[in-house]
C-alpha cells in the first residue's frame, strides 16, 4: 500500500481542476425544470418539514434517505429546484473525494487522482441524466465513504471504523435499498486488505459491523411506528418493493443494457475505450495485478446494485461508475507506461489523456451542458412527458384552488403538487404501482379512487402520456375508466397543454381543445372543481 498520508500537489490540483469544472456545470444547470423522482423527493421533504411525513400521505417503495436530504437542503436553501441540485452537488463531490481516499489504498496517488476527477466529471453526463438527482447519486457517497473507512480501520488496527463504516452502508441503504448489495463488499475486501498488509484480522468486527448497517433503517421503523404508519411503511417498502424487483422479464432487460451502452457510445466513446485500455491493462501488466481484486470487488458490487429488477434505466449505472472511472485511470496510466520511459512524461501523458476523454465527452454532449435554454434541455432528454411545462401547470392549479385544498393528479407526476403547494388528494403520487402486475393493483387503485373522492381536490389533473402510467395489456384499468365520469360530473375543463414535440408545448382553452378534430396523443389536461350548487 502507497502511504497515505503525503499527496503530490500536483494530482490534487488535477482533481481540483476537474471538481470546479462539475462544479460550474451544476451551478450553470441547476435551474433545470424537476422531473417527477426529484418531484417526489422534494414532496416528500415538504412533508417532513410541515411534520406531515407518512407512508399514507406519500406512497413510494423508496427509504426516506433522499426526501430527508431534501428537507435539510430546502430548511437552509428553500424549497427550489436549485436546492436540490445544490445537495446533488454536495454528494456527487463527496462520492469523488470519498473515492480518491478509497483508491489510494491499491493504485498510485495519481491515478487515484485521475480516478476522482473521470468520477466527479462523468456523474455530470447526459448519458446518466447526471444532471438530475437521483437517489443512486446521494446513495454512492456513503457506499464509497464506508468502502474508505472500512479499509482505513484495518490498516490502521481501529475497530471503530468498521461501526463507521457500518453506519455508512445503512445511511446508503436509506437513499436506495439496493446499495445494501455493496455492505458485503466492504468486509471481504477488508478481509482481504488485511491478509495482504498482514494486519490481524478480528471476525468479531463483523458484528458491529452489521449492527450499524442495520441501525439507520431501525431508527426510521421506530419514526414510523410511533407515528403509527408501519403498516403503510412495511407494506410499502417491504412488500411492494419486493414484488417491484420482478416485473421485467429477461428479454426486456436486455435491450434495455443494450440501449444504454449504445448510449454509452454515443456520448462518451472517448472514456469507453480508455476504461477498455485499463481492462487491457489490468490483464497484460504484472505490477497491477494487486489492483485486480479491488477492481472487480468495486465493478461486481455496482453491477449487483444496478441490476436489482433489471430495469436498468440510465440512471441507475450510476453505481458502477466508480469501477469504470478507476479502469479510466488506469488505461491512462497504461497508455502512458507503454509509451513514456520517465515519471514526469508518464504522470503527463495519462492527465492528458483523461483530460481529452473529459473533453470529448463534453464536446458531444455540449448542448444539453451548456447552450441549450432549461426548458429545451428537459424537453429533449424527456419528451414526451411534461417536466418542461410542470411549473405553469402548477401556476394554473395554483389559481383554481387555495392553499389548504388539495390537488388530484392522475399520473406520475409528484412534481406537480409540489410546485403547486398543495398537497396531493391520495398518497399514490405515482401511477406506476397501480399498472404494475401484482395482486394488490385492484386494491391500490380502489383506495387511489376513494382517497380522492374524499377529499373532494378542487384541482384535477390528468395526464394523458403513456410514460406517466406505463400501463401494460394485462393491467387492471379501473382507474381509467372511473375517471372521464368522475371528471365530467364534478369538474370543468379549465385548459390543455398538448405536448407536440422536443421542441414545443402548445396550449388550449376549454373551447379550442373540444374544438379539435382529433386529440392528440400526449397532453395533460388541467380542471378544476364546479361550484357547489
Amino acid at each position: 500500500m502507497e502511504s497515505a498520508r503525503r499527496w503530490p500537489r500536483g494530482a490534487l490540483l488535477a482533481f481540483g481542476v476537474a471538481a470546479v469544472l462539475a462544479t460550474v456545470v451544476r451551478l450553470h444547470r441547476a435551474d433545470l425544470p424537476l422531473e417527477r423522482d426529484e418531484g417526489e423527493y422534494a414532496y416528500g421533504a415538504r412533508l417532513i418539514l410541515d411534520g406531515a411525513f407518512s407512508y399514507d400521505a406519500l406512497r413510494t417503495l423508496k427509504l426516506p434517505g433522499v426526501h430527508l436530504t431534501f428537507a435539510g437542503f430546502f430548511a437552509m436553501l428553500g424549497e427550489t429546484p436549485r436546492a436540490a441540485r445544490v445537495a446533488l452537488h454536495v454528494f456527487d463531490l463527496g462520492s469523488a473525494i470519498a473515492l480518491l481516499c478509497l483508491a489510494r489504498y491499491f493504485v498510485g496517488a495519481w491515478t487515484a487522482a485521475l480516478a476522482a476527477a473521470s468520477l466527479v466529471w462523468l456523474q455530470t453526463s447526459v448519458v446518466l441524466l447526471g444532471l438530475f438527482a437521483h437517489a443512486e447519486n446521494f446513495a454512492l457517497f456513503p457506499v464509497l465513504l464506508g468502502l474508505w473507512v472500512t479499509c482505513w480501520a484495518v490498516h490502521t488496527g481501529r475497530a471503530i471504523g468498521c461501526l463507521a463504516g457500518g453506519l455508512a452502508f445503512g445511511v446508503a441503504t436509506l437513499m436506495k435499498q439496493p446499495a445494501a448489495l455493496c455492505a458485503p463488499l466492504a468486509v471481504i475486501g477488508a478481509y482481504l486488505a488485511a491478509r495482504r498488509s498482514g494486519q490481524p484480522w478480528q471476525w468479531l468486527w463483523v458484528a458491529p459491523f452489521v449492527a450499524a448497517c442495520a441501525l439507520p433503517w431501525a431508527l426510521v421503523a421506530v419514526w414510523m411506528a410511533a407515528s403509527g404508519g408501519f403498516e403503510s411503511f412495511w407494506s410499502s417498502t417491504v412488500t411492494y418493493a419486493r414484488s417491484y424487483t420482478t416485473e421485467t422479464s429477461g428479454v426486456d432487460a436486455i435491450a434495455a443494457l443494450g440501449e444504454q451502452l449504445r448510449a454509452v457510445w454515443a456520448y462518451q466513446p472517448a472514456f469507453l475505450l480508455l476504461t477498455a485500455a485499463g481492462c487491457v491493462g489490468l490483464a497484460a501488466r504484472r505490477e497491477l495485478r494487486p489492483v485486480v481484486l479491488p477492481f472487480l470487488g468495486l465493478l461486481i458490487a455496482g453491477a449487483a446494485a444496478t441490476s436489482v429488477g433489471l430495469y436498468f434505466r440510465s440512471h441507475y449505472f450510476v453505481f458502477v461508475l466508480p469501477a469504470f472511472a478507476v479502469a479510466a485511470a488506469l488505461g491512462a496510466e497504461s497508455i502512458a507506461a507503454w509509451t513514456a520511459r520517465s515519471a514526469r512524461a508518464r504522470t503527463a501523458i495519462a492527465t492528458v489523456a483523461v483530460a481529452l476523454c473529459a473533453l470529448v465527452g463534453a464536446w458531444r454532449e455540449r448542448d444539453v451542458l451548456f447552450v441549450a435554454e432549461p426548458d429545451a434541455v428537459v424537453r429533449r432528454l424527456y419528451f414526451p412527458q411534461p417536466f418542461a411545462d410542470s411549473a405553469a401547470i402548477a401556476a394554473l392549479v395554483q389559481e383554481i384552488s387555495g392553499l389548504d385544498d388539495t390537488v388530484a393528479v392522475l399520473g406520475s407526476e409528484p412534481q406537480i403538487p409540489f410546485l403547486a403547494d398543495r398537497r396531493s388528494a391520495t398518497g399514490f403520487v405515482y401511477m406506476y404501482p397501480l399498472m404494475e402486475s401484482h395482486p394488490r393493483a385492484a386494491e391500490m387503485q380502489e383506495r387511489a379512487i376513494a382517497e380522492i373522492e374524499a377529499a373532494r381536490p378542487s384541482a384535477l389533473v390528468y395526464v394523458n402520456v403513456s410514460a406517466s402510467w406505463l400501463a401494460r395489456s394485462a393491467s387492471v384499468k379501473r382507474i381509467l375508466e372511473w375517471y372521464p365520469t368522475f371528471a365530467r360530473r364534478e369538474y370543468r375543463l379549465v385548459r390543455v397543454v398538448e405536448l407536440v414535440s422536443p421542441t414545443e408545448s402548445r396550449w388550449h382553452d376549454a373551447d379550442a381543445w373540444m374544438r379539435l378534430a382529433e386529440r392528440p396523443p400526449n397532453f395533460v389536461a388541467v380542471y378544476a372543481r364546479r361550484a357547489a350548487r
